[in-house]
C-alpha cells in the first residue's frame, strides 16, 4: 500500500500533538511553507496542508509578507507544525 504525502499531512499522524494554534505576521513564504513572527518576536515555521481550509480576507488570494497569519493544526517530529486551517487578514 502506498500512501501519498498529501494523505499523511492531511491526517494527524500517530504520535503527533493535535490542537495547536498560533498567530503572527508572515515574514517568509516559500510555497506552502510559512514563517511568521509572533507578537513576542518569535519566528515560527508552519507548513500549510494541501487540504487546509483557508479563509482569505481583505482581498488576499495568496500568502504574502506582512499578512496576519492565524493557524490551527498539529505538530509531529516528522512533519513539524502543520496547519489544517488558516485565516489570513
Amino acid at each position: 500500500v502506498v500512501i501519498s504525502t498529501a494523505t499523511l499531512i492531511c491526517t494527524v499522524p500517530s504520535g503527533a500533538t493535535p490542537g495547536l494554534e498560533g498567530k503572527g505576521k508572515i515574514s517568509e513564504v516559500s510555497g506552502q511553507a510559512i514563517t511568521y513572527k509572533t507578537s513576542k518576536g518569535v519566528s515560527v515555521n508552519v507548513t500549510v496542508s494541501p487540504c487546509a481550509k483557508i479563509e482569505w480576507n481583505d482581498g488576499a488570494k495568496s500568502f504574502s509578507l506582512g499578512q496576519m497569519f492565524e493557524w490551527h493544526g498539529y505538530k509531529s517530529t516528522r512533519t513539524g507544525n502543520v496547519a489544517q486551517s488558516v485565516v489570513i487578514n
